[in-house]
């Protein structure tokens, strides 16, 4: 899909729900590349942050899972032998992970194939062009972030009003 004068009216979530599977198949395809055949769903968001230094269990909780796919995901994780258990804490009941070698092949697969993507479309956007996209997906997190904190504050209306407050 080419962006033209037709593209300008649908809908933002249907252009969301189309884009993000270029990332998705630049990082199958580099780890295919580099034999790697079982990084479970949600798996390379995982190992792309340990990489990052931060702890499992802030990445587990940014992804949203339900504790039992949290649960599944951890577990394949350690099966397959992407992470060891590392000597940290646990954070939101999830262990601190340490990479292993398949482990940081993967990551280094993972990063390859966002770089890809990334490297594609600044060849196709401005650099203005470009900034404004992450600003606009910046303020699309900041508009999901405040919804979840005004629902976990109990803030829930049955009513579909908006409020002076609001």
């Amino acid at each position: 899909m080419r962006s033209d004068e037709s593209d300008v009216h649908i809908p933002l979530p249907a252009l969301l729900r189309a884009a993000r599977g270029s990332f998705a198949q630049a990082i199958r395809q580099h780890l295919v590349d580099v034999g790697i055949h079982d990084l479970p769903p949600n798996g390379a968001y995982v190992l792309g942050g340990l990489t990052m230094s931060m702890h499992a269990g802030e990445l587990f909780r940014e992804i949203g899972l339900r504790e039992s796919s949290r649960v599944r995901l951890l577990q394949l994780l350690l099966e397959r032998d992407f992470v060891v258990p590392g000597p940290g804490a646990p954070r939101y009941e999830v262990p601190d992970l340490e990479l292993t070698d398949k482990g940081r092949r993967a990551a280094d697969a993972v990063r390859n194939g966002v770089n890809a993507v990334s490297d594609e479309l600044a060849t196709m956007l401005s650099p203005q062009e470009l900034s404004s996209f992450r600003t606009g997906l910046i303020a699309l997190i900041d508009i999901k972030e405040r919804a979840e904190e005004h629902h976990d504050h109990g803030h829930v209306h049955d009513h579909p009003h908006v409020h002076d407050h609001e």
